[in-house]
């Protein structure tokens, strides 16, 4: 019985022993499958991994052999020196790995290890001891590779020396903006000194501080920068000093630190803008003198047929008004036609003059009626919501040297400057004429004029006035404050230099806002004016025999008429070279020839010629519309003992003819 007792004892000691076993088994069998987990871990880990003893290589994964060069063979057991290019890189990570091993069970360390077929490599190194009580068992350690990385970093640094470089030291004028607040972030010394605030002053700014577009328009242009649909802008920039400079500036994304932001690099185009305004100003005067120029042929042109016809017409009423009694309502009509004819003769002329196409010859003339015919002709297109009056003195003395045409452009010069200063508002147009002496203004404005009797023109406006900044420019030739297509610029100027011309004086008075009024004068003439006699009883007459030529059949019945009706014997002929041959025919039949210029197969002078070699002594007159080819002086030069251009009155033809048949 005592053995039973044993043998149950036994048995549960066989069964917890085959417990046990069975435990042993199944760890035994995890650490096998967590040894060949780890051995799987170490042959493929990415990073290079060892085991160093008393710095001897005891363990090499196969990224470790590939990182190095060597096969596993020719690691194993080898001293650590090995992977070393220098004895101090070898000794500094020595120090630093294990120093840091003592204080944080841990150590990393950059360093350079030298591959087995001698290139150099960068090298991120990490260590733990197997047992960190006992750091002479030795430690395991992990290798990276970061040459890669090393190469970037220092590309990385040596362009941003560069950036840097480039930024500070670039004479271009560099800011860095913030696309998202508009908050400068740096500016480089170019744009210290060029916007005049200190450093730390421009970078406390926003962009729109500086720039002059509002806040909403800045945000769009560097969207529009940001997204680089644009990277060129034109901007006016306000500096330090207030004073406003143009820039032209580009601009795009750039990424600083990680953080996007724009740079800006403007350039003061101030210079460069204002050369092409006086560019632009300078093509102007050029286009407007090429314009001129093409007026003044155009002109020429115009005036040649121009004046052909109102000859017609105007020789056409001469012959009528002839036909018609005195009391007949007819008559009166016919001569409204008349003084509209040689009206229209005028404009002619005052055209050509404008174009610079005539000589003035200044002769005495009567003041008031230019000024009256002028406010004629002014008021047809001038508006009506400007009233023009009248301020004339009683018996005025108006008598001056002057060439009526030039007085008359005067007038529209400054009546149309005035309309033009009250055209949105309205207001009145004042004309003044009266006599005055020199001891009345011989201490104010016209000290440069000689003591004398002058009279004195005044045209004022109730309009805008001029600037005070710009009163001493406005007779500046070229300058003018109106809009495109308002004025040139050359009405003042011209108005100064005819006044000039006829030895007066111009000054301006202006209050601005509340008017302008500007005062001529012009010395009297002690001479008489010379009015040329109207009545047909002071039309001189004669029986000579006269040859006229033009190739306008109209003009030709006409002359022929005229001469006619004043006693004379006349041939005419449209035909120039059958004119020439009649005279050759027999010189001595004529006393007079009278020729047109513009004629077919041959002009007026040379025709006059070929008529002076046949018979030196022949008397002729040329008729011109217009020519830029002859005038008066030219025609003398060549012979001709008469000059007269069209169109012609009855009056003027009749005292011509017989001036030059009595004066040969």
């Amino acid at each position: 019985m005592a053995d039973k007792p044993n043998h149950e004892k036994l048995e549960r000691r066989v069964k917890e022993l085959e417990k046990e076993v069975a435990s042993f088994k199944q760890i035994e069998a995890s650490l096998r499958e967590s040894e060949a987990t780890l051995r799987s871990i170490f042959r493929a880990a990415p990073t290079g991994i060892g085991m160093v003893c008393d710095r001897v290589i005891q363990q090499a994964n196969e990224r470790l052999c590939n990182m190095t060069g060597y096969i596993r063979e020719e690691l194993l057991g080898k001293n650590s020196r090995i992977l070393y290019g220098t004895e101090e890189d070898y000794e500094y990570v020595g120090r630093e790995k294990y120093a840091q091993i003592r204080e944080r069970n841990t150590g990393t360390v950059e360093t350079r290890w030298l591959r087995k077929d001698g290139t150099v490599i960068d090298v991120l190194l990490s260590s733990t001891p197997i047992d960190p009580n006992d750091l002479s068992i030795g430690v395991t350690f992990t290798a990276l590779d970061i040459t890669t990385r090393k190469q970037v970093e220092k590309d990385l640094r040596e362009s941003e020396e560069q950036y840097k470089s480039l930024f500070k030291n670039n004479h271009s004028v560099m800011l860095l903006i913030d696309p998202e607040t508009a908050d400068i972030v740096d500016a480089n010394p170019a744009a210290v000194s060029f916007y005049g605030w200190s450093y730390e002053t421009l970078t406390r700014k926003k962009i729109f501080d500086i720039n002059t577009l509002t806040k909403e328009q800045v945000f769009d242009e560097m969207k529009k920068a940001k997204m680089e649909q644009r990277n060129q802008f034109y901007f006016r920039h306000r500096l330090a000093n207030g004073e406003l400079r143009d820039v032209e500036v580009y601009s795009g994304p750039i990424k600083v630190h990680g953080r996007e932001l724009l740079y800006s690099i403007a350039h003061d185009i101030s210079a460069r803008k204002k050369a092409e305004e006086e560019k632009a100003a300078l093509e102007a005067r050029l286009l407007h003198a090429q314009k001129m120029e093409s007026i003044g042929t155009l002109s020429g042109g115009i005036a040649h047929d121009f004046n052909n016809l109102l000859g017609i017409i105007l020789g056409n009423v001469e012959l009528a008004m002839d036909d018609v009694p005195k009391w007949h309502p007819a008559k009166i009509n016919l001569n409204e036609i008349r003084t509209a004819s040689l009206r229209a003769r005028d404009v002619v002329k005052q055209l050509l003059s404008f174009s610079r196409k005539t000589d003035h010859d200044q002769t005495p003339v009567n003041l008031l009626p230019i000024v009256k015919d002028a406010l004629k002709f002014l008021r047809s297109s001038i508006p009506t919501s400007i009233e023009i009056h009248e301020n004339i003195a009683k018996d005025i003395d108006d008598t001056i040297f002057a060439d009526s045409t030039q007085i008359n452009q005067v007038m529209i010069n400054l009546c149309t400057n005035a309309a033009h200063a009250m055209e949105h508002t309205g207001g009145v147009i004042t004309i003044d004429v009266e006599n005055i002496y020199s001891d009345q203004f011989s201490a104010a404005d016209y000290t440069d004029l000689p003591p004398g009797r002058y009279v004195k023109l005044m045209v004022s406006d109730t309009g805008t006035g001029i600037d005070p900044e710009i009163v001493d420019r406005i007779f500046d030739p070229y300058f003018t404050t109106k809009e495109l297509g308002k004025g040139t610029g050359i009405g003042l100027s011209v108005v100064h230099g005819i006044v000039k011309s006829h030895s007066g004086a111009i000054s301006v008075d202006s209050k601005f806002g509340k008017g302008t009024t500007f005062s001529i004068l012009f010395p009297l003439a002690e001479e008489a004016a010379v009015v040329e006699p109207e009545s047909a009883d002071n039309f001189p007459t004669g029986n000579e025999s006269i040859l006229i030529v033009d190739d306008e059949k109209a003009m030709v019945d006409i002359g022929r008429k005229r001469l006619e009706r004043l006693g004379y014997q006349v041939e005419a002929r449209t035909n120039p070279l059958e004119a020439l041959e009649l005279f050759r025919t027999d010189p001595g039949q004529f006393d007079l020839v009278i020729t047109d210029m513009t004629m077919p197969h041959i002009t007026g002078d040379k025709f006059v010629k070929e008529i002076l070699t046949i018979r030196p002594d022949i008397p002729t007159i040329l008729c011109t519309g217009f020519s830029e080819k002859i005038d008066e002086k030219k025609a003398g030069e060549i012979g001709i003992r008469g000059y007269i251009e069209k169109p012609f009155d009855k009056g003027k033809l009749s005292r011509l003819v017989r001036e030059v048949l009595d004066h040969p």
